[in-house]
């Protein structure tokens, strides 16, 4: 069976110990392959971090994509103002 040219794995580290706490990272990978080409993209990410405590406590906190929201944002307010000019030269040429 062919690869698949879109990928998702996510991963999670080794242990890593540190004052008497073990933290673990959990990440996330988008792989991308071209067609015909032996190149390719891939996204990583981190995604959250476990904390386990020797007392027994566990945490896992979330890692938010702050470059992720940004570049959204961005996209949807070029979107916008794409859209706007074009009804604005529009307007312009049927006056």
């Amino acid at each position: 069976m062919p690869n698949s040219p879109i990928q998702l794995q996510t991963t999670t580290s080794d242990p890593i110990e540190l004052d008497g706490k073990s933290l673990v990272v959990r990440s996330r990978a988008l792989q991308l392959q071209f067609p015909r080409s032996t190149g390719g993209v891939i996204w990583n990410r981190p995604i959250s971090v476990s904390v386990h405590t020797t007392d027994g406590h566990d945490q896992t906190l979330p890692i938010q994509d702050v470059t992720r929201v940004t570049e959204i944002a961005i996209f949807t307010v070029a979107l916008i103002g794409a859209l706007l000019i074009g009804l604005v030269i529009r307007n312009s040429h049927e006056r």
